[in-house]
């Protein structure tokens, strides 16, 4: 039912970030303040800055040529007033370790224009009541029989599995302590993600792959003004590790340089404009594309979706 009643709020996350990953000045200022210390990652995204480019114009593109997703956006308008193309201005989205043995453990905090009223409304009418509770962080709602929540405070929506919800809902945090040796390297960006990685969390990526389980913290962000450039550092535990996964990216990268679908496309030499490099335990990735590369980018994929 958790995963029902977040249908279409997810659906504004969704359509928005697709772009890539994670924020900036919104996001990095007051709404840090709902992210706990003991956070296990943090992703945000600022819209307001995102909406006048030209990957904001893709992705309505391609939302719009899907059916369902459009019939949502639509719904969720007309009952709610919620524009997800206008009235979303940062998505901060806060994930705690519990959410790798439970994917709805995660906590939303939508800077957004919102009719609480209305949404709640909405939210009932396709899921049932919504009891409302009074917590030792105020009123807030309980979705899925107290296993998650929504509040409302101020221009902030804030929706997430209890794990961490009441946690969120405290604020108060200082922005400065929102992971400040990963946050400072790509919080100027447009999008970012920082996280460090529990040993449980290592335990689970070692699964897949031992050297990815060596996996300590990462950073990330992107920016897509005119052109777009992507940054990301990755620590390890070990310098082998690192040094493994580069050469592993770098052979992708080649293999991609002959790929015939992006040869039709005519992008590959695009992949040129990415560089992976290994120092230390410290394994570093950055693409960068000019403006009219980007554009190319984005012709090619909207080409795909008619």
């Amino acid at each position: 039912m958790y995963r029902h009643s977040l249908r279409w709020l997810l659906l504004i996350a969704v359509v928005l970030l697709v772009p890539s990953w994670a924020a900036t000045a919104r996001a990095s200022g007051a709404a840090l303040q709902y992210v706990p210390s003991d956070a296990m990652a943090v992703l945000a995204a600022d819209f307001d800055k995102l909406r006048a480019t030209a990957v904001q114009k893709t992705v309505e593109a391609a939302v719009k040529k899907d059916r369902q997703a459009s019939k949502n956006i639509t719904e969720l308008k007309t009952e709610t007033g919620l524009d997800v193309f206008k009235d979303v201005h940062a998505l901060t989205v806060v994930l705690p370790e519990e959410v790798l043995k439970d994917d709805d453990q995660f906590v939303l905090v939508l800077d957004a224009k919102v009719d609480e009223a209305r949404m709640v409304k909405f939210m009932e009418k396709k899921n049932g009541p919504l009891p409302k509770k009074q917590g030792a962080s105020g009123a807030y709602y309980e979705l899925d029989g107290g296993k998650a929540g929504l509040a409302f405070r101020g221009k902030y929506m804030i929706v997430g599995g209890m794990a961490m919800f009441q946690k969120v809902l405290a604020g108060g945090n200082d922005p400065a302590n929102v992971f400040p040796t990963l946050r400072p390297k790509v919080e100027k960006e447009m999008l970012w993600v920082a996280a460090t990685l529990s040993a449980a969390a290592q335990a689970k990526l070692g699964q897949a792959d031992a050297n990815a389980g060596k996996l300590e913290s990462i950073a990330a962000g992107i920016s897509v003004p005119d052109g777009a450039k992507l940054k990301a550092s990755a620590h390890f535990s070990d310098a082998t590790a690192a040094d493994t996964l580069a050469k592993l990216m770098n052979k992708g990268l080649g293999e991609l340089a002959n790929d015939q679908g992006l040869k039709q496309m005519g992008l590959t030499d695009l992949v040129s404009k990415v560089t992976v490099s290994a120092q230390g335990a410290d394994l570093s990735l950055l693409a960068e594309l000019t403006k009219a590369q980007v554009e190319r980018v984005t012709k090619a994929i909207q080409a795909v979706l008619k």
